[in-house]
């Protein structure tokens, strides 16, 4: 049923490109359930030399599709996250942001983790709306300007490798962006000092 619901997905966004992509990632930062990574792959395998408009145009569209999940979350409070997603990743979202804050978002936007629970959490662990789209910003458009660059660059061996290796490159990106983090923490309070 998944297969079917992606197939007659991909042939609607064949017919309204660009438009159906963001509104795809729109959706998805908020309720629906299939990341748009797999949209964006099948319009760019399309159309290869639009691979990286592709990546800018889901990038917006998952950050201004955050800002629905964050009201979301924000007016529906603590009894959606439960109502929609198991007792564990709840717990272990309002550990992550209570551990790191904000940059909580930075790690579930470039990896596999579903970004719904985050935007939706955001909004209820009352995370500022300002961090929610920086972070935002950077994971995602840090993930999908990725996928946009291998195909755009290398075609169908760059499908081929985000297709296995998807998971982990994530991960590195992840802590690439969270090393860049620190770094900038340890400036600034470098900074304040002298």
């Amino acid at each position: 049923m998944l297969t079917d619901m992606i197939d007659s997905i991909t042939n609607w966004l064949v017919d309204v490109g660009s438009w159906g992509l963001f509104i795809i990632a729109f959706m998805e930062s908020s309720f629906f359930p299939i990341p748009p990574d797999v949209f964006q792959i099948a319009l760019s395998l399309l159309h290869m030399e639009k691979a990286l408009w592709y990546g800018l145009v889901v990038t917006i569209g998952s950050v201004l599709g955050s800002i629905l999940g964050f009201y979301i979350g924000k007016w529906a409070g603590r009894p959606l996250l439960h109502r929609f997603f198991k007792e564990a990743t709840v717990n272990r979202v309002e550990e992550l942001f209570q551990k790191y804050g904000a940059v909580a978002i930075l790690i579930a936007a470039v990896t596999p983790i579903p970004y719904k629970v985050f935007t939706i959490a955001a909004g209820v662990f009352e995370i500022r709306l300002f961090s929610l789209l920086f972070w935002s910003a950077i994971g995602r458009g840090a993930r999908f300007m990725f996928s946009g660059v291998m195909i755009y660059y290398f075609g169908q061996a760059g499908i081929d490798f985000i297709k296995a290796n998807m998971d982990w490159v994530s991960i590195l990106i992840a802590l690439v962006l969270v090393v860049i983090y620190i770094v900038y923490i340890i400036v600034k309070r470098k900074r304040s000092v002298s």
